[in-house]
């Protein structure tokens, strides 16, 4: 299938900005209804975000998935800001709670877009 080369100029972006991106292929599964996609990263994110919270002050999550809850909490819990970035249409009210700060994505999106020649 075509990969999504806005997503991974994103991802380029990001990299370039200094952000450590976690990343894996995504998996395609056969159903009754056609082909599935699948790329959950949320276990791996969980791990990382937990098992490293000697190593950095402040975590920044782009996801607005509700099941982060419970790890933004545990992470604020061991003295770490956390800030939630997602875009107003996908974050869990839940997790805007739980979060020292969330900033809509949209709000970024001026800063963030390559300039001609720019990044």
């Amino acid at each position: 299938m075509k990969e999504n080369q806005g997503q991974q100029n994103f991802f380029d972006m990001l990299a370039d900005r200094g952000f450590t991106l976690r990343t894996k292929p995504v998996k395609y599964i056969k159903s009754r209804k056609g082909m599935i996609l699948k790329g959950n990263l949320d276990v791996e994110l969980t791990l990382d975000m937990s098992q490293l919270t000697n190593k950095y002050d402040c975590a920044i999550l782009l996801s607005g998935d509700s099941d982060f809850e419970a790890l933004v909490r545990f992470v604020r819990s061991k003295g770490k800001q956390v800030i939630v970035i997602s875009s107003r249409w996908h974050i869990a009210k839940e997790l805007i709670q739980a979060a020292h700060v969330y900033i809509p994505l949209e709000k970024l999106r001026k800063d963030w877009e390559r300039k001609k020649g720019k990044l």
